[in-house]
């Protein structure tokens, strides 16, 4: 967006020149005691705020005071940037840490080949060329960083065989469930309801090491990624300085860093993408609670139509809410229910149970249900699925009443008066 021209008359009214005319006009009339001077005063303060806004000097001294605003911005922004480079580099290995180093060398090459032309000028940053050449840089040392993470993470899984151990798990689970099976059939309660527990617990750990190995899995496959972007960006500057040295072509070169620049978009989506996988590398979930739910699905043998996600990322999540049809949920408790905040704010139709929090929450703008009820829930939702227009109505309603909610910010004035009103 293009910047707005300075209000010039609003300008002079905070300006030290506003200052110098009060004093110099209205100062000296009230200094006076008399009434011509005075009214004197008064005209010449009138003119004066009528036409020194307007005059080449006041509004020479506004632009450079602006522009020299602009510049400390820069600055500022610059420096941030160099700070968060600098401790990137400095977490990297040496070994990563030459391998940026050279390649910067070979972005000094280019500058140094194009001497006639040169990419740098008396501005930092002022050639958008020596930026674009910059952002490349950023972005390889995005890749650097984000592989380091990657193989620390893959090394320290290694230190165990997960796969032998999984081989292990499931033989044990195969060889608990005949026992059961064979106590199950002898009548021995009392040891039938121990070993159940026992293979419960054991069921769980398998769930847990499978889930390492998916991360693990995905894991590889990101960082045979990234080391591939990693050589193809290397070898793209490479190719820069080859055109820079031979070509002496200013304009060609700038085409080939234009387009080499294009690549970037899709390469910085899933870096992003990538650095949430990042966050949320050894991040699992309740084992205990995780494994009864993926025992009730096989048990309840609707398995083909349900998906356990797991952790999401951000972006994630964001898409299974646009994709959705309908947001249940069943829990009988809640203390805040930040999902239906944010249910609410995608705009989905609700069903829920009846309680408290979710009362306070929906507002009216979801389907409630009685809670521990299996058969009303599944009604409700049958209905939503199969009527589009409630399900419409209740999005409409929906969004009215995530805009109605309040901010962080309100909640927190709302207690801070709660507190105070209590403390008398």
């Amino acid at each position: 967006m293009d910047e707005q021209p300075p209000n010039y008359r609003r300008e002079f009214l905070t300006s030290p020149q506003h200052v110098g005319l009060g004093l110099l006009t209205l100062g000296l009339g009230f200094i006076s005691a008399q009434l011509l001077p005075l009214i004197i005063g008064g005209t010449l303060y009138s003119l004066g705020w009528l036409y020194l806004p307007d005059m080449t000097f006041f509004r020479g001294w506004v632009d450079r005071r602006r522009q020299a605003a602009r510049q400390e911005e820069e600055m500022k922004k610059l420096t941030a940037f160099v700070q968060r480079r600098d401790a990137l580099i400095s977490s990297l290995s040496a070994t990563c840490r030459a391998q940026y180093n050279s390649l910067a060398a070979v972005c000094r090459d280019i500058e140094v080949a194009s001497a006639d032309n040169p990419l740098a000028s008396a501005a930092p940053g002022a050639d958008p060329r020596l930026r674009k050449l910059d952002e490349l840089m950023w972005t390889y040392l995005r890749l650097l960083g984000i592989a380091e993470s990657l193989e620390r993470f893959l090394e320290t899984e290694r230190r165990e065989d997960l796969p032998r151990l999984i081989k292990d798990a499931e033989q044990e689970i195969a060889g608990l469930n005949t026992e059961l099976e064979s106590l199950k059939a002898k009548g021995a309660n009392s040891a039938l309801e121990t070993k159940q527990r026992y293979f419960g617990s054991r069921l769980e750990r398998l769930e847990v090491l499978r889930k390492r190995q998916q991360r693990i899995d995905q894991a590889q496959e990101n960082l045979a990624l990234v080391v591939s972007e990693q050589e193809r960006l290397s070898q793209q500057i490479k190719l820069l300085r080859a055109d820079a040295v031979a070509t002496k072509n200013a304009d060609a070169l700038t085409a080939r860093i234009d387009a080499t620049v294009e690549h970037l978009d899709q390469t910085n989506k899933w870096l992003s993408e990538m650095d949430e996988f990042k966050d949320l590398v050894g991040d699992m979930p309740d084992s205990i609670y995780a494994a009864r739910v993926h025992r009730a699905i096989a048990s309840s043998g609707v398995g083909a139509r349900v998906r356990v996600h797991g952790t999401l990322g951000r972006s994630a999540v964001r898409r299974r809410y646009a994709g959705a049809s309908v947001f249940a949920l069943p829990s009988i408790r809640e203390g805040y229910p930040i999902v239906l905040v944010e249910a609410l704010a995608h705009g989905l139709p609700i069903v829920a149970c009846d309680i408290p929090a979710v009362r306070e929450v929906t507002g009216g703008a979801a389907v409630l249900v009685a809670p521990r009820q299996v058969a009303p829930l599944a009604a409700a939702v049958r209905e939503l699925l199969a009527d589009e227009r409630i399900r419409r109505a209740l999005g409409r309603q929906a969004r009215i009443r995530a805009r109605s909610l309040p901010t962080w910010a309100e909640s927190e004035a709302r207690f801070l008066r709660a507190m105070k009103t209590r403390a008398g």
